[in-house]
């Protein structure tokens, strides 16, 4: 069950990996990072984000939506 820190806004995830804004639209747009557009704000699972940095890929929960 997921609970709200497994549950990123885009900021949390930026200060993670250290990116800028820009690119982390980018890993959204080409989907290797799956994201979920609640509202106006962007959601990131911190499994996804494991996943990425392990270079692992899979289908998740949060399908990718154009950012």
């Amino acid at each position: 069950m997921l609970t709200a820190d497994d549950v990123l806004t885009l900021d949390e995830v930026k200060k993670i990996l250290k990116v800028s804004t820009k690119t982390l639209y980018k890993l959204i747009r080409l989907k290797k990072l799956p994201a979920k557009k609640v509202g106006r704000s962007w959601r990131i699972l911190m499994e996804s984000i494991d996943d990425y940095l392990n270079g692992v890929t899979r289908e998740t929960d949060l399908p990718n939506e154009k950012p």
